[in-house]
């Protein structure tokens, strides 16, 4: 997530639908590997900590931050905008790096940062600045601006993961909300199972948070030859739950840009679960389907 771009308008009370579908922790997680690839340092856990958790509680997992790379030393002037709320340029990723190994290893995973850089830093095929004031980080011309190069090294990069594992789970934004590295890394993601062809992986989109607590839950919008089912729930154990809280609260320097009315990202989030969850908290997730293939779970 990027402090500064969002401003969510949809739906101020953090009150969402019931999720009709419900799935346990043990019935979601299949044997193998999970994969978590965060667009962000701080994406999965903000979307997937508590199932993360209860991976890393089970056995392990690890979140991938795709786009954590040092910014160049020439930056647009939205991009200094943003420092001037996130503090110094030189050491900004090197916080933002040691707050998600903190956050991962309270959850008891492993992490890995990728150096791609993120949309503020990027520049366009002919070298104008990917976010501007004017195009923020889920334009729709953004959106449509040219990437291919960085799409196809961040697809290698995946399938070169993937094939170090017999299968498991992937985890990946949904990308609600529309911010643009949200949609890349979701998109690569996808990609790279439907090349690396195994029906040995499943793929679960998280429903991004915060985002998703503001924004109608529609499914978001995907190349043609992909689709995702209806959102379904996986009730949090309470001690999962304290963790996944207590891991998004070391996210320190993005939270103060992201409050809503005072409210904290921690607690918008902890808000929406419960309510959405009604005695137990959940996180919500939908299913991947890639080049005809189904499953997000081992199906008995």
């Amino acid at each position: 997530m990027t402090a500064g771009e969002w401003r969510p308008t949809l739906i101020p009370d953090l009150v969402s639908p019931d999720i009709p579908f419900m799935r346990s922790v043990q019935d979601v997680l299949n044997p193998g590997v999970v994969l978590a690839f965060s667009p962000h340092f701080d994406d999965a856990v903000f979307s997937a900590g508590g199932l993360l958790s209860a991976a890393g509680r089970l056995d392990s997992f690890t979140v991938i931050t795709i786009f954590g790379g040092q910014p160049p030393s020439e930056i647009s002037a939205t991009a200094s905008a943003y420092h001037g709320t996130w503090g110094d340029l030189d050491s900004m990723v090197e916080v933002r790096r040691a707050e998600d190994r903190a956050a991962i290893q309270l959850l008891g995973g492993q992490h890995e940062h990728w150096d791609e850089l993120d949309a503020i830093y990027r520049r366009q095929d002919d070298g104008r600045w990917l976010i501007t004031e004017a195009t923020p980080t889920n334009h729709p011309t953004v959106h449509a601006a040219s990437e291919r190069l960085l799409l196809q090294r961040i697809v290698a990069r995946i399938r070169r993961r993937l094939s170090e594992y017999e299968g498991g789970v992937v985890l990946a934004p949904a990308s609600i909300g529309g911010h643009v590295d949200h949609a890349r890394a979701r998109d690569a993601v996808l990609e790279a199972v439907g090349a690396d062809g195994r029906e040995t992986w499943s793929v679960l989109l998280w429903n991004d948070l915060p985002y998703a607590t503001h924004y109608d839950d529609a499914p978001p919008l995907l190349p043609p030859k992909y689709a995702v089912g209806p959102s379904f729930g996986v009730t949090i154990e309470r001690d999962d739950w304290i963790r996944r809280i207590a891991a998004s609260a070391t996210y320190s320097s993005q939270l103060k840009g992201m409050e809503w009315d005072g409210v904290s990202v921690p607690e918008q989030i902890d808000r929406w679960a419960t309510q959405r969850g009604r005695r137990n908290p959940l996180e919500t997730f939908r299913v991947a389907e890639i080049s005809g293939r189904r499953g997000a779970w081992k199906r008995s």
